[in-house]
């Protein structure tokens, strides 16, 4: 296998500086900006009281007031009404 010398290495054709693991995964950028992915759950509040609700709301409303300026901030949600392995998995016989 000859090599091309006129390729760059593959760190060099990265947009990422340096990966870390602690105090949770988040990547460094060449730009210097850091990047993080966290995994979230929906909170189900059909079942909540007024009180509740407005308790979650007030809650939610200060971690969102808590980002400081000028930091860009992504939601990306998947909604999944396929149920097929949740009901292939269910015994459904009776004892």
């Amino acid at each position: 296998m000859t090599s091309n010398q006129n390729d760059a290495a593959l760190a060099e054709q990265l947009s990422y500086w340096e990966f870390f693991e602690t105090p949770f995964g988040h990547v460094a950028l060449l730009d210097g900006s850091l990047v993080a992915g966290m995994s979230l759950e929906l909170k189900d509040i059909e079942c909540l009281d007024d009180k509740e609700i407005n308790q979650f709301t007030s809650q939610l409303r200060t971690v969102l007031n808590s980002i400081s300026e000028e930091t860009s901030v992504q939601f990306h949600l998947s909604v999944n009404s396929d149920f097929s392995d949740t009901i292939e998995k269910a015994d459904f016989s009776k004892t």
